[in-house]
């Protein structure tokens, strides 16, 4: 679960990360592909792990790591934005990611490799073979869905892990009629399948049942 701030009424998710101050440049690079994968986020630093502004020493300094960042270590294209604002007086450097139409964008790993991340709830981690495959094929785009779409995106969310079986008994339906929507739903871009044969919501499927 992330982490949330109850007083601002807001919570780490799918399209939000913040830091107080930037990580490894590894894991800057990750958080800013899983983005790019998905439906663009906003990585704010200079937050506190309450949600709470603290402010930068030097913003500056945060946006050249930022710039050696996606200059060196991600592999595809990445359009992104920094502002710095000033919430009660502290200076936060806002870092906007737009949604690759290129995808999947991925990592230079130290072995050399192409490794692709995807944000999985408010985490990031790495995709496995078939949701990399999944991201070059599918549509990021919400469509109009039917209400048997809508019961699947609830019952995969809910269901840990989202195999089919569960899935299907959760949504009220059959388990043939559940796989075809599902297949619909990834062709959409609004889930994704792991090799293991579990389900989970892409960031457009959140988006979808916000």
């Amino acid at each position: 679960m992330g982490r949330r701030n109850s007083k601002r009424g807001v919570s780490e998710g799918p399209e939000l990360e913040w830091k107080v101050v930037l990580p490894k440049d590894e894991r800057v690079a990750a958080t800013i592909c899983s983005f790019a994968n998905g439906c663009g986020g906003l990585l704010r630093v200079g937050i506190s792990d309450s949600g709470e502004p603290v402010g930068l020493a030097d913003p500056q300094v945060v946006l050249e790591q930022i710039k050696r960042v996606v200059r060196d270590l991600l592999v595809g294209d990445v359009e992104w934005t920094a502002n710095e604002t000033r919430p009660e007086g502290n200076s936060v450097l806002d870092i906007r990611v737009e949604p690759s139409i290129q995808r999947p964008v991925a990592v230079w790993g130290a072995a050399g490799e192409d490794v692709v991340f995807v944000r999985d709830g408010s985490s990031t981690r790495r995709a496995d073979g078939a949701e990399s495959r999944a991201l070059k094929y599918s549509d990021p785009r919400t469509h109009r869905l039917e209400d048997k779409h809508q019961r699947l995106l609830r019952a995969i969310l809910r269901e840990r892990p989202a195999r089919l079986a569960a899935v299907a008994r959760t949504a009220h339906m059959g388990k043939q009629n559940a796989k075809r929507a599902l297949v619909q739903l990834e062709e959409n871009g609004l889930i994704m399948i792991r090799e293991d044969g579990d389900y989970w919501l892409s960031p457009a499927g959140y988006r979808f049942l916000a």
